[in-house]
């Protein structure tokens, strides 16, 4: 449309000038009329907090404070602080080097500080992560704080509030993003205080479209708190399995690895730790382990006696005979 409109622009400045060439100078313009004095200006609109206040109401707080003591807190244990570098490979079948592709790879810096203070930075040479890269980085912090008890990390912006039905509790929380409304997450809290299930209800910002993700939290115990396992997830592009790996690192346990699977389609995504240091020490990581070779397939035993050993042909059978 650019190119169009400076063509248009040109070929009337080119007329114009083929006109005074052929009729002579112009006659001199007209004296321009005085301006009329201008309106007075609307008082400005009063700009828009750039983050919105969140609202918390006394039950919400109440139902968090509970679930932190019930959540696994490696911070309560001894945790200070944590620097890593994470990297994440995603596979997806049919899609490898030899597609002429950058890799579906992406790298993540992070920096925690005793109680909440999770930073997370990254970057990719993927055309297809970069496109939704912020949302990654922003999933990585939500996993990250979420295996360190914060069970709010990766909502910065939200009004909380709890609803209860027949002795039921469900964490409700209105979620914003540059005091703009992106949607709703639900969260029914479990006879242990924990969250068991979720649905969180969000327009994608990419396609514009709004469509609802359900959770569910599977927990292990860890002495009398419950660390988070697993998370199963159901998006409308169908299910999705994501399992949290530990290591020890001194008195407590880190998450190391995140491993996703998206059944319907054979995607994998595996996330791992290349540098961790927790509290100034270098955490050991723990080793991948070598896919099993597939067993040799055995058949039906056969009806042939075993061959001899060398090159030797078989002695005949002995028929009782004398020599």
């Amino acid at each position: 449309m650019l190119a169009r409109s400076l063509l248009a622009a040109a070929l009337v400045g080119a007329a114009a000038s083929a006109s005074v060439a052929q009729d002579g100078p112009p006659p001199p313009p007209p004296a321009e009329p005085k301006p009329a004095p201008a309106a007075p200006a609307a008082p400005a609109a009063p700009a828009k907090p750039a983050k919105h206040e969140n609202r918390v109401s006394d039950a919400a707080k109440s139902l968090w404070e509970n679930m932190e003591k019930v959540v696994y807190n490696p911070v309560a244990a001894g945790l200070k602080d944590l620097q890593g570098k994470l990297h994440l490979k995603v596979d997806i079948p049919g899609m490898d080097e030899s597609s002429g592709m950058p890799p579906m790879a992406a790298d993540f810096s992070i920096s925690f500080k005793a109680p909440r203070d999770l930073t997370v930075d990254g970057s990719t040479e993927s055309p297809m992560l970069q496109m939704q890269f912020d949302q990654m980085k922003n999933q990585v912090k939500q996993f990250v704080g979420m295996s360190m008890g914060d069970m709010r990390s990766g909502h910065e912006e939200y009004d909380a509030d709890v609803e209860e039905k027949d002795g039921a509790k469900t964490l409700v929380l209105k979620l914003y993003e540059n005091n703009e409304p992106r949607g709703e997450m639900r969260l029914a809290i479990d006879s242990r205080g924990l969250p068991s299930k979720g649905a969180v209800k969000a327009v994608d910002p990419m396609s514009g479209m709004e469509g609802t993700v359900e959770l569910v939290y599977t927990y292990v115990a860890e002495g009398e708190a419950f660390r988070l396992e697993k998370m199963d997830v159901q998006n409308p592009m169908g299910p999705i399995s994501v399992g949290f790996s530990y290591a020890d690192a001194g008195g407590f346990k880190v998450m190391t690895g995140i491993d996703g699977k998206m059944e319907a389609m054979g995607v994998t995504s595996k996330f791992r730790y290349t540098e961790l240091t927790v509290n100034g020490k270098k955490v050991e990581l723990p080793k991948e382990k070598a896919p099993e070779a597939p067993a040799t397939p055995t058949g039906p035993a056969s009806p042939l006696p075993p061959a001899p050993a060398g090159n030797d042909p078989p002695s005949p059978p002995d028929d009782g005979g004398d020599e």
